[in-house]
């Protein structure tokens, strides 16, 4: 899985920004990313408690609450330093990260009225929501 920090300061370096994260996400997979943002999730609720876990992870990478939801969503990427710092605070690897949890992932990701019948139709449900949001955050 590739990952990359970029820093931006104007709009034509979003827009820059915006071309990398949809180049990386053709290589990793949305889904991957979505799987990595559920696994941080799971084992901070496990370290940290639940109620008190989101802002244990804004603490330990050192960013927003927004942030550290969009990171649970999948949305928003880590360097590796962040990755390897969340890591052994949570007690395992990053690889272990980067692996997530398939099962915990599929019982967890969405919450609707029903199940999915193809596994695929959520996840492509999932990109498109994700494809949006990032696009609406980029022209703001």
């Amino acid at each position: 899985m590739c990952i990359l920090t970029i820093e931006t300061q104007t709009l034509e370096d979003d827009w820059v920004r915006l071309i990398v994260v949809f180049v990386i996400e053709e290589v990793t997979g949305v889904k991957n990313m979505r799987v990595l943002g559920d696994m941080i999730e799971k084992l901070a609720c496990e370290t940290y408690g639940g109620s008190t876990a989101r802002e244990e992870l804004s603490r330990v990478l050192d960013c927003t609450p927004d942030q550290v939801s969009q990171v649970c969503q999948g949305r928003l990427f880590l360097s590796f330093p962040q990755l390897s710092r969340l890591a052994e605070q949570l007690h395992t690897t990053v690889d272990a990260l980067l692996a997530g949890d398939e099962n915990h992932y599929r019982e967890n990701v969405v919450h609707c009225m029903g199940q999915f019948e193809r596994e695929e139709n959520r996840e492509e449900i999932l990109d498109i929501i994700d494809d949006y949001l990032r696009l609406k955050s980029s022209v703001r």
